[in-house]
């Protein structure tokens, strides 16, 4: 006997028709107090478990992944996750006519739909009869049942424009206050009511700023975007509205069947072959030691006591709705070459001083009381990993979710006061070298494709559809026991993504035509954001460079946590990145909550 996904499996059941390498049983729903039916690894893994099938109605479908299925509950049940990106750019007053005209605005809306399907896509299931007849009227999102089978259905390019001209929008007069308060207000917070996974998993909207300034905001469901494929959609986008190409030709030139984006699960390399040679037997003993395995690792990592960051709240959060907020740090242009001179003269990359700047800014910013009783400050970060995957995907990202997820140890000592200047920077540096060395152990590691990511997903996937994980724990309040809540998957600070330098991947510029100019005429991208709907007791950095400046966004749920926190983290960021660079940053530096 020995146990799968918290699941005794006996020499019975080793025999039964749910374990064995066949479709498993797609018409079941489960609730978020039951138990997930078993999906056997073999059979998750298999690389055709997700192959794209074209119906008999020409619609093609396909199951979703493990990762894509735990946003997509986390969307579901809880309205959260949603991504969106936004880009601020001036257009000559000239081309405006032209370029911004609606008959050009959906074309490009519907050309770029086109080239990446799951823009076009909805999640449902096979299963024959979805309704919610018997279900209590008015019941909440987190109580209705969620599809254990879902698939993404893809209507394929026929009434393309139609379904585009239904998610293009067009806000009408000029936004007077900043528009990131109307990306707050509108699509981060309250009811998710743009996004429907059943109906709809991306929109656009089209603001203006003022006369010749624009902004352009893509809404998408996180099950089929992450931040980097986000930012190709941008210059996908930008591309296509600056040089007219007609519908038909994008649709000749890129068919279905080349755009259909696989799982990440099909992404990984195959098993090795002797493995596949196996017999079951050996095969079920094999799952069951990397099993074995990987809850050993987890377990050493969730007994790490990392940096707690102060809550205004006891924790977890109960029926309480997230309220997302995105504060930014710009640094300028002149402090980012210094910091790209120290990192090239450290022998350290961007990224690895970047993350060791926010742990030792963690570190300064709890003091050194709080640190004291910490063992370190553990950083989780999600990662690309397309690079890992090797051909046309890591160089031209289609619309998909395409992430493993990790973390990094960053000690956790402040600085002493008044220290600053040179003593800051070899600290910084030192840190920087400790971070890299963990990047390399990790990306050199097999398990950063296989076991490790497929079993993250796994847990993932549980926690967005209200199951616990292996260890659970209960919050007294006053001799009350508030309720039984989930325990974090790793003892974390925070998550940060180092997104990296975005000006290869979006040009900031890109030529027009216009009927009364000669002269070179350009559209010009001159800010970006980006973020997410964000979860609940959530902190999420975003940190990545653009235009030759570095952004550091910071999203967090403002039921749990003090919006001068967070602006105190990022002035403690300045502080601390001023003394690496060897200048106080004055006006070079500024914290802002605006584009």
């Amino acid at each position: 006997m020995m146990v799968l996904d918290d699941v005794v499996v006996t020499s019975a059941t080793l025999n039964s028709p749910a374990t064995r390498s066949e479709p498993h049983p797609s018409s079941r729903l489960i609730f978020m107090t039951s138990e997930p039916p078993v999906l056997s690894f073999l059979e998750r893994f298999n690389r055709s478990y997700h192959a794209w099938n074209q119906r008999p109605d020409g619609f093609y479908e396909r199951k979703l992944g493990l990762l894509e299925g735990g946003f997509d509950a986390n969307a579901r049940m809880k309205g959260v996750s949603d991504v969106f990106t936004l880009a601020k750019f001036t257009v000559p007053s000239s081309s405006t006519s032209t370029v911004l005209s609606e008959t050009n605005l959906l074309r490009t809306w519907t050309e770029l739909r086109i080239l990446h399907p799951l823009l076009d896509s909805v999640t449902a299931t096979s299963a024959p009869d979805m309704s919610t007849a018997g279900l209590p009227a008015n019941i909440p999102p987190s109580m209705m049942p969620v599809p254990e089978d879902l698939h993404f259905v893809y209507p394929g390019p026929r009434h393309a424009a139609e379904r585009a001209r239904k998610t293009f929008h067009r806000i009408p007069g000029t936004i007077q206050n900043n528009v990131e308060d109307w990306v707050e207000t509108r699509l981060l917070n309250g009811r998710r009511k743009w996004l429907q996974q059943e109906t709809c998993l991306s929109r656009v909207f089209l603001l203006q700023l003022g006369e010749g300034e624009w902004a352009v905001c893509f809404h998408m469901a996180h099950c089929v975007s992450d931040g980097v494929s986000a930012t190709h959609l941008l210059a996908d986008f930008f591309r296509l509205l600056a040089s007219p190409q007609s519908t038909t030709a994008i649709e000749s030139e890129h068919p279905p069947s080349r755009r259909l984006t696989p799982a990440l699960e099909d992404s990984y390399p195959p098993l090795p072959p002797s493995c596949n040679n196996w017999g079951p037997g050996r095969r079920r003993f094999w799952w069951a030691a990397q099993k074995v395995m990987y809850d050993l690792r987890t377990r050493r990592e969730r007994s790490t006591r990392s940096i707690p960051l102060p809550t205004r709240r006891l924790l977890p959060p109960v029926a309480v709705q997230p309220i997302s907020r995105w504060p930014v740090l710009v640094v300028g242009q002149d402090n980012v070459r210094r910091l790209v001179k120290v990192a090239r003269e450290g022998g350290v990359s961007m990224g690895n001083l970047i993350y060791a700047i926010v742990g030792t800014t963690i570190s300064n910013y709890v003091g050194e009381e709080a640190a004291r009783k910490a063992d370190a400050c553990q950083i989780g970060f999600p990662f690309n990993i397309r690079p890992f995957l090797g051909g046309e995907r890591s160089e031209n990202p289609e619309s998909s979710i395409m992430l493993s997820f990790a973390s990094i140890v960053v000690p956790a000592i402040p600085l002493k006061k008044g220290t600053k200047g040179r003593e800051v920077k070899e600290v910084v540096l030192a840190r920087a070298k400790l971070v890299g060395k963990q990047f390399r152990d990790h990306f050199k590691s097999q398990e950063r494709l296989v076991l490790n990511s497929y079993l993250r997903s796994g847990e993932r996937l549980r926690a967005a559809r209200g199951l616990p994980p292996a260890e659970k724990g209960k919050v007294k309040e006053g001799g009350e026991e508030q309720g039984e809540f989930s325990s974090m998957p790793l003892g974390q600070s925070m998550n940060c993504s180092v997104v990296g330098n975005l000006d290869h991947v979006l040009p900031s510029t890109y030529p027009v035509q216009s009927s009364t100019s000669s002269s070179p005429l350009v559209l010009e991208i001159t800010a970006l954001r980006m973020g997410v709907r964000v979860r609940s007791a959530e902190i999420l950095g975003e940190i990545w460079r653009f235009r030759g400046e570095l952004t550091v966004a910071v999203g967090f749920d403002e039921s749990v946590y003090e919006r001068t926190m967070i602006e105190g983290f990022l002035a403690e960021f300045d502080r601390v990145l001023g003394s690496v660079v060897g200048e106080q940053s004055g006006e070079d530096v500024r914290v802002r909550a605006r584009l």
